[in-house]
């Protein structure tokens, strides 16, 4: 068959058992933000725990690796599950996944104004994918409003899970002098060169970029949008400055 099972065993070079884990673990430091591992550390930190071989745990890590399969394959969304188990009762139930929640109109009290879903009741399943080359700030800005309802951006951000991390890369009125200055000097880069600017590398083999920022509608009203894809040429993948 394809699938086999393998006993770990950590002081095996040959096996690439610490090699998968440091891989794995990096990708997931990558993704959000949090310090990377070498394979040593890996290694210390792998050979200390003991496998959860009969807990929650595995079982939950197993399904997430069944629906992964189904990713890989390209498989539609009809085929994915959800699952319930309770190990009280060794009872195991598989179920189709539910659609989330769509977005609706809400108030904002901090803006002190309404806030409207573009489109109306897009969902966590949705992102707005920009694939038009190479785009510098200023470019982006303008096409927007062509590629995604008439919206407008206000403010421009890189997506990040920690507020250290957080710095505005365009602002249609800045608030001050620095900060004009600032936004002023990145309109004419590109996109990802202006990441690298401000974080360093890309990330390894990844041709794409999540942006954030402040919306209004064509009506001027205050919009919340679905995440944006910046996709950017491969040959920028390993762009350092």
């Amino acid at each position: 068959g394809l699938m086999r099972s393998a006993e770990f065993e950590k002081d095996d070079d040959t096996n690439f058992h610490i090699d998968f884990i440091t891989l794995c673990s990096n990708m997931r430091a990558w993704n959000y933000k949090i310090p990377t591992a070498t394979r040593h550390q890996c290694k210390m930190i792998a050979g200390k725990i003991l496998p959860a071989v009969a807990t929650t745990t595995a079982m939950i890590t197993g399904l997430v690796t069944m629906e992964f399969y189904k990713l890989l394959l390209g498989l539609e969304r009809e085929k994915f599950c959800c699952g319930n188990i309770n190990i009280g009762t060794s009872s195991f139930q598989l179920f189709e996944v539910s659609k989330p929640q769509g977005r609706k109109r809400y108030f904002d009290p901090i803006e002190n104004d309404w806030i409207v879903p573009v489109p109306d009741g897009y969902t966590i399943w949705d992102k707005i994918i920009i694939n038009r080359g190479d785009l510098t700030i200023e470019e982006f800005v303008e096409l927007f409003p062509t590629i995604h309802h008439g919206c407008v951006v206000e403010v421009l951000s890189f997506e990040t899970s920690r507020a250290k991390d957080f710095k505005v890369i365009y602002w249609d009125f800045p608030p001050n002098e620095d900060i004009s200055k600032f936004v002023s000097d990145l309109k004419s880069k590109r996109i990802q060169d202006v990441y690298v600017q401000l974080f360093g590398p890309l990330p390894l083999h990844r041709n794409y970029l999540i942006l954030d920022g402040v919306f209004s509608t064509v009506d001027s009203e205050p919009a919340s949008l679905p995440p944006i894809q910046y996709v950017f040429p491969v040959s920028y993948t390993h762009l350092t400055l």
